[in-house]
């Protein structure tokens, strides 16, 4: 976060920013920000997070039975490092709880035996050949009937 910080500073000194410039870079450093607070993570400007996280609630049905998961996908993070692994964090009162460690190739995971009345808040990170942490990718997955009274509360902010 601090050397992004520096580097777009720097380059303000030298020619004005939009108001849109600035919008979406205080954006960026709000939500990074956020995450690390969220997942109790230091910031590393060496490893960025993993891009374009996402959580599907799936309902798995069969003749006997119904369960619920999460279906949590991403992509490699914009580097040219050699990963060591991925590790997914749950995140429940400022804490966080290690669900799964993974291997680097794999780019999802899917988490059987969850509550669909429960909201979950998910991090993921990278992990380096020496052990480091990357910036979190977080995702908020939302009870279906929560969503369903934000969006006939506040259409206009959801889409």
């Amino acid at each position: 976060i601090f050397q992004r910080t520096k580097e777009v500073l720097t380059l303000w000194r030298q020619q004005k920013p939009n108001g849109s410039q600035v919008r979406s870079f205080q954006t960026e450093l709000a939500s990074l920000a956020y995450a690390c607070f969220l997942v109790g993570s230091k910031p590393n400007d060496e490893l960025p997070a993993p891009q374009n996280l996402s959580c599907q609630l799936i309902m798995n049905r069969s003749l006997f039975m119904k369960e619920w998961g999460h279906y949590l996908s991403w992509e490699r993070p914009p580097v040219s490092l050699e990963l060591a692994q991925y590790r997914i964090y749950e995140i429940s009162r400022g804490e966080r709880k290690l669900i799964v460690d993974l291997p680097a190739t794999q780019l999802s995971y899917f988490r059987r035996n969850i509550d669909p009345n429960k909201s979950l808040v998910y991090a993921v990170v990278a992990i380096d050949k020496q052990g480091k942490e990357s910036n979190p990718a977080v995702v908020k997955v939302l009870v279906p009937w929560l969503i369903s009274q934000i969006e006939s509360f506040f259409p206009v902010f959801i889409h």
